[in-house]
């Protein structure tokens, strides 16, 4: 997990600026860390599934010209449901250009 996914979990968890998790003294910082990834564990995520999710988001945004923040406050469980309904939209999209196509 990155230090600025780390810090943006964290500020979601407590409130907390960012700011605030980017100075804490190294032995803080690894157990806010630790923190995190045991969540992370708890629910069947791998620590490297935060880098994951961030390019989920990502690949959104630019796909939905919407802002990657939105995506990145939604719950775990949420942006796994809009990731399923984005993709069976784009699949059943492109069955009907397909379709369209196939008639010319």
């Amino acid at each position: 997990m990155t230090v600025e996914y780390i810090c943006f979990i964290a500020n979601r968890a407590t409130g907390l600026p960012v700011e605030f998790f980017k100075c804490l003294h190294p032995k803080d910082a690894v157990k806010v860390k630790n923190k995190i990834t045991s969540f992370f564990l708890r629910r069947g995520l791998k620590p490297d599934d935060g880098e994951r999710i961030q390019e989920v988001c990502i690949n959104l945004s630019l796909v939905m010209h919407s802002d990657y923040s939105h995506f990145m406050r939604l719950p775990i469980p949420q942006l796994m449901k809009t990731v399923k309904l984005f993709s069976k939209a784009v699949k059943n999209l492109g069955k009907q250009k397909h379709r369209i196509s196939t008639r010319h």
